[in-house]
């Protein structure tokens, strides 16, 4: 159950992070001035990721967030020791 949160803990996270990073360098509203135009969104006029850097990102974070889970949810090793025979007697 722990572990179930864990992993949807880190996905939130690098969400927030894979947001954070793509918002970077991106400009919206006015500027400085008020623009003549109703276009009051700046986001094309440079700064920014490309459409494929945006695109690697998020791969990239799938494929981090996928091996984190995989790496949570594995089965654990079985302990040799916790299947040695208790009923055994001595002598």
């Amino acid at each position: 159950m722990i572990v179930v949160a864990l992993g949807a803990a880190l996905g939130a996270a690098l969400d927030v992070l894979g947001g954070w990073v793509s918002s970077l360098e991106t400009y919206a509203g006015w500027i400085s001035f008020a623009p003549l135009a109703g276009n009051t969104n700046l986001s094309s006029s440079g700064g920014g990721l490309l459409p494929w850097e945006r695109f690697a990102m998020w791969v990239g974070l799938t494929v981090l967030w996928a091996a984190a889970a995989l790496v949570l949810l594995r089965t654990p090793p079985s302990n040799e020791r916790a299947t040695v025979d208790v009923t055994a007697s001595d002598g």
